[in-house]
């Protein structure tokens, strides 16, 4: 009814106008018109996942650590303050390198 014209005047009742009249809150009809569109929504499906791996996540992650396990440096990642370190580097990879 909110977008039939008056005949008399040849304007648009409006939504609020006629809400008004029926004594309707708008709410109402804009929560009907929701309802409504969304059981016109065709649901999302996922697409389909790719085929299963022939190696499993825990072997990638065991060769992983196997392959960096003997590469590891003792000082590696280790915050090393200027205090103990005449040279004041902030990170020592090689602590032979560092002052000695």
């Amino acid at each position: 009814m909110g977008r039939k014209t008056s005949p008399g005047t040849g304007k648009l009742y409006g939504l609020e106008r006629v809400c008004r009249a029926l004594d309707l809150p708008r709410s109402t009809l804009y929560g009907q018109r929701s309802r409504e569109a969304a059981a016109r929504v065709v649901p999302f499906l996922p697409p389909q996942r790719g085929p299963k791996p022939k190696t499993s996540d825990g072997a990638v992650l065991g060769a992983i650590r196997g392959e960096l396990a003997p590469r590891r440096s003792p000082a590696r990642g280790t915050a090393r303050s200027g205090r103990d370190c005449p040279c004041r580097t902030t990170f020592a990879l090689d602590p032979a390198a560092c002052c000695g």
